[in-house]
């Protein structure tokens, strides 16, 4: 059922950015994220306030009791939490001190030089590799050792099936946001690996055959290097912390990822156009958009097109830019035809 006071555009595309956080924000961020104005992202709070979408206090923003389920709080997030503060303390304690390289320990400088760590550890893995991975921080460098060790890396991650190797791949929801980024996971998991997602992960983690793990430098620059422990008692401590963050994320399956044109169906109908308006767009018959909105709706459990439309904002199948513009489009004083507008 529609809930009671339907929302306008705006205020769905606020909460259905908040229901993918983890964690409150601040309303100048929802606006800066968002490409509101601040007069707009006002109005779009007054309306969840008094709706009981939202919550306020400091200054920060929470998805309230009307909002999805999906926005309590995930079991993983204590887990993910627990990852951050262990790695914060051990890397206060290590680090500075530039420890000799040992058995137990090594310290790998910038991204290629842990990227081709990453690639020699995936080539000899014989049972299982763990790889946790939070929002991209940084861009990949564009020089030719960087591309290279990635390259290898990704050659060898589609090698694991065939070789009996176990992939779980934990990844922070934003990645679902990414074509590029979606591409990669989808072709992850048709390779047979599991793939989970979650709004809480904070921080990068690889664990190879539960003998060696790899853990950032730094929690907020990935290509300032990472630490290449070997210790059994600190793999047995961040295995914990990995199915601790693993509880409770959503795992994927292949009809997880949406094809393009039920992508475009889904921008136009967040947008508020009608089946006859998609139809019109899109070049198809209404029964076509029909037909595809009620495959939509199964898969992803909603009861209404609301929901649908906020299901797919948690979920990456839409982005807060999305319906931004095509909530700008259809309000442009000169509005074209469609000829030229597909992405």
């Amino acid at each position: 059922m529609e809930p009671e006071g339907s929302l306008s555009p705006v205020a769905a595309l606020v909460i259905g950015y908040l229901t993918g956080r983890a964690a409150g924000v601040h309303p100048t961020e929802l606006g800066q994220v968002l490409g509101l104005s601040r007069r707009t992202v006002g109005e779009a709070l007054d309306e969840l306030l008094t709706g009981g979408w939202v919550i306020r206090s400091e200054e920060e923003i929470r998805p309230g009791q009307a909002a999805s389920p999906a926005t309590r709080q995930q079991p993983g997030t204590r887990g993910a939490l627990e990852y951050e503060r262990w790695q914060r303390q051990t890397l206060a304690t290590i680090v500075p001190s530039e420890p000799v390289p040992g058995a137990d320990l090594q310290v790998r400088r910038g991204q290629a030089a842990v990227r081709e760590e990453l690639g020699s550890l995936y080539l000899s893995a014989a049972t299982e590799v763990l790889s946790v991975t939070p929002r991209p921080l940084v861009q990949t460098r564009s020089d030719e050792r960087n591309q290279r060790a990635l390259a290898l890396i990704r050659r060898t991650e589609v090698t694991f099936p065939r070789r009996g190797v176990n992939g779980v791949w934990l990844s922070h929801t934003d990645h679902l946001r990414n074509p590029a980024n979606r591409d990669v996971l989808h072709r992850t998991l048709l390779a047979g690996e599991r793939l989970h997602s979650a709004p809480n992960i904070v921080t990068r983690l690889v664990i190879v055959d539960r003998k060696v793990a790899v853990v950032p430098l730094d929690p907020e620059r990935h290509d300032a290097g990472a630490l290449v422990l070997r210790a059994p008692d600190v793999i047995d401590g961040l295995l914990a912390m990995f199915h601790g963050m693993v509880e409770g994320a959503r795992r994927l399956h292949a009809d997880a990822f949406v094809s393009p044109l039920e992508r475009r169906v889904l921008h136009l109908l967040a947008g508020g156009a009608k089946d006859e308006a998609i139809a019109r767009e899109l070049a198809v018959s209404a029964r076509t958009v029909r037909r595809i909105i009620s495959g939509l709706l199964v898969r992803s459990g909603a009861e209404s097109r609301f929901q649908l439309a906020l299901h797919a904002l948690q979920v990456g199948w839409l982005t807060a830019d999305d319906v931004t513009r095509e909530l700008t489009w259809r309000r442009a004083p000169h509005r074209e035809g469609p000829a030229g507008r597909l992405p």
